[in-house]
């Protein structure tokens, strides 16, 4: 990864850049910066900027911030590839979006993008519970081999490319339910997800 030369047109001003990040809990970061080259690591090329989002409110503003300033979009999920070219594009990491929920009554698991199955695991077998899990735990629950246990997702929250974010179920939306749950986590013609709902078993 290099540093941007002077005179660098990101496209974009340092105000904002500001903006973004004044609206944002998670980090955004500039390249050519050390924080930006960590964030990245996984990387190929070199992003314009980075969001490091920690909750669905930060990709958003990440979506929105990318589809206002014409910058490619690209997602970093833990485990997982980034799609395209991450050159003078915006890196959304979902690292920070690690929480998981557990419903114990209604045996279903909540998680954030940035969950790996191995905490998945862990959390619902605290409850007795136990989900249908893919034969790599260090990998995050949102990626584009989950179409094979599409039927035991109950709920997709995602952020659509004009930056709304909604939640889709097998009855709202068939087909683009179906689309999601193949997806690549960083389709950015379908959206990001940020959220899913499954079902757990005993």
């Amino acid at each position: 990864m290099h540093h941007r030369i002077p005179g660098w047109d990101p496209g974009f001003t340092p105000q904002d850049f500001v903006a973004l990040a004044g609206v944002t809990t998670g980090p955004v970061l500039l390249a050519g910066s050390p924080e930006l080259c960590a964030e990245a690591s996984a990387c190929k090329g070199e992003p314009a900027i980075a969001v490091g989002a920690a909750d669905a409110t930060d990709v958003t503003a990440a979506v929105r911030f990318a589809a206002d300033f014409g910058l490619p979009l690209i997602v970093l999920s833990p485990g997982h590839e980034p799609s395209g070219s991450e050159d003078g594009g915006l890196l959304l990491t979902t690292s920070r979006m690690n929480r998981v929920y557990i419903d114990r009554r209604n045996r279903t698991a909540i998680a954030e993008a940035g969950a790996l199955w191995s905490d998945v695991v862990r959390r619902a077998a605290e409850a007795g519970l136990a989900p249908l899990v893919p034969p790599y735990g260090d990998m995050s629950v949102v990626g584009p081999d989950y179409g094979w246990a599409a039927g035991h997702v109950e709920a997709i929250e995602y952020v659509t490319p004009d930056a709304q974010l909604r939640r889709v179920t097998p009855v709202s939306d068939r087909r683009l339910f179906a689309q999601l749950c193949g997806s690549d986590p960083a389709e950015p013609c379908i959206g990001v997800i940020t959220e899913m709902t499954f079902v757990l078993f005993r």
